[in-house]
């Protein structure tokens, strides 16, 4: 995949449809937004490969989807409520609901995993559009992300500013 073309033109050369593969490819052991399951997702051939983004109390931005902490790690807290150092301590469900050695991946390390391999569509991108934009660029990746986010007046604005 060459990112200096547009993902329009990119889907032009192919004879298949791009492959998505929503929050990795997970399952068995493997939960969901993990580093795991993104490599499953690159090896199975995924073009394009969704994050969801969180960010906690103190500002670190990891891959999670927020709203599922209850599910992933058996949580009552959001991570928006703890410090990153609670969130890198704490290790994900698998599909069973069995504790794993995996742990919640920092964006940057996503980011890091996925350059120059895939298109990256960042959902969540609208609870901080300038850091999030930030880490984009410092990753490099900004030639692969579609971002996901709300379409109200000021989200927009954003978007277009950052």
């Amino acid at each position: 995949m060459n990112f200096n073309k547009s993902i329009f033109e990119n889907r032009k050369e192919r004879s298949y449809p791009f492959l998505a593969a929503h929050r990795g490819v997970c399952g068995a052991n493997v939960p969901c937004n993990t580093i795991a399951s993104y490599i499953i997702a690159l090896k199975q051939g995924a073009d394009v490969v969704e994050i969801d983004v969180a960010k906690s109390k103190d500002g670190k931005f990891f891959v999670f989807h927020p709203g599922m902490e209850h599910v992933f790690l058996r949580s009552d807290k959001q991570i928006s409520e703890l410090d990153s150092s609670e969130v890198e301590n704490m290790f994900l469900v698998n599909q069973d609901a069995v504790k794993t050695s995996y742990k919640v991946p920092t964006l940057a390390e996503v980011l890091a995993l996925l350059k120059d391999k895939a298109y990256i569509n960042v959902d969540k991108f609208w609870i901080d559009v300038k850091g999030i934009s930030e880490e984009i660029r410092k990753a490099g990746v900004e030639k692969q992300v579609i971002v996901k986010t709300n379409v109200d007046e000021p989200t927009l604005k954003q978007v277009k500013e950052y």
